[in-house]
């Protein structure tokens, strides 16, 4: 330990050859960089947190130092956490450090360039899938989240692009969606068409309501019943569809509304007839479009003779 807190090799490294636990380990060179750090023993800190190769305190501590070429190098090479990168990244921007701020932060985006923007994200983001999987990180999203927006503010929309289309990538939102619009300028219909295919792929962890939100924003209606067609949606999720279809897949409304009606009245669910009423008015609406009103009233009159007894329901039925 004295060997490597003079910044010397020490052969075995500082555990030997029977080391500890890795949380161990971590947690008994985070108490003694806390007292180096107390201590003002500077180089001393340095050498530990690199030997222990606790890569986010050595170049976040460089900075503290004012040692900003260091800082920028180690975060440039050295690989540093999600939260490590971030984190130097924010210090580096509030240093006066931009554009090595910028450049820390596209490390582990897979230093993104400035041009040809939608192709540097569709690859990079392939890279990011091979190496760490279809998730992600939530701080590689905040990371990607962070450079689109500091970006933007100093006008680099190119590079601020890509980074948005990645945070949409690895955490799609409608949110994150709209903010890509005005940074694509001129090339907004082919990103646009390349994240709604990204949607379409019906990958796993994308919610079906996420979905909904961007396929309904952007009037993408048959999108938006595929979304949730095969998937658990909530009742207003559902709903928000089927007020989307009616003028142009009314049949389909038909359907679901009456199967999510008849389900509620079938089972003689009294508490929820007041849903049943808001899936038939739903129903009512699709026949309308369709210019299908006596249809309609054929359907209602059925209802009403099945369910005459319920006299909780009978009057909702009456009103519609």
């Amino acid at each position: 330990l004295s060997a490597i807190l003079c910044g010397e090799e020490a052969p075995g490294g500082l555990w030997g050859a029977d080391p500890p636990s890795y949380n161990q380990r971590a947690s008994i060179t985070q108490a003694r960089l806390r007292i180096l750090e107390r201590t003002g023993q500077h180089e001393a800190y340095l050498h530990l947190a690199n030997a222990e190769r606790h890569y986010d305190d050595y170049a976040l501590k460089l900075l503290q130092l004012d040692r900003v070429r260091e800082a920028i190098t180690a975060g440039l090479e050295q690989p540093l956490s999600d939260e490590g990168l971030l984190e130097l990244a924010r210090a580096l921007y509030e240093h006066g450090e931009m554009e090595s701020a910028f450049q820390v932060a596209e490390r582990d985006l897979h230093r993104l360039a400035a041009t040809a923007p939608s192709e540097q994200a569709l690859s990079m983001v392939a890279e990011q899938e091979a190496e760490f999987g279809r998730y992600g990180s939530h701080s590689r999203n905040e990371l990607a989240v962070w450079l689109r927006d500091r970006a933007a503010e100093q006008g680099q929309l190119e590079r601020a692009l890509a980074a948005g289309e990645l945070a949409f990538r690895l955490a799609p939102s409608l949110v994150a969606y709209q903010k890509i619009k005005p940074l694509a300028g001129a090339h907004w219909p082919d990103v646009r068409r390349s994240l709604l295919d990204f949607l379409r792929q019906g990958e796993r962890y994308i919610s079906a309501e996420i979905k909904v939100d961007v396929f309904l924003h952007e009037q993408q209606v048959d999108d938006a019943i595929a979304a949730v067609r095969d998937h658990y949606v909530s009742p207003q999720t559902l709903a928000g569809v089927m007020d989307a279809a009616i003028p142009s897949r009314p049949d389909w409304v038909i359907a679901q509304a009456r199967q999510q009606a008849e389900s509620i009245m079938d089972g003689a669910k009294s508490a929820y007839y007041e849903d049943a009423a808001q899936w038939l008015r739903k129903v009512r609406q699709a026949y309308e479009a369709l210019g299908q009103k006596a249809r309609w009233r054929a359907y209602l009159d059925t209802l009403c003779d099945k369910h005459q007894r319920k006299y909780k329901l009978m009057p909702l039925l009456r009103a519609l």
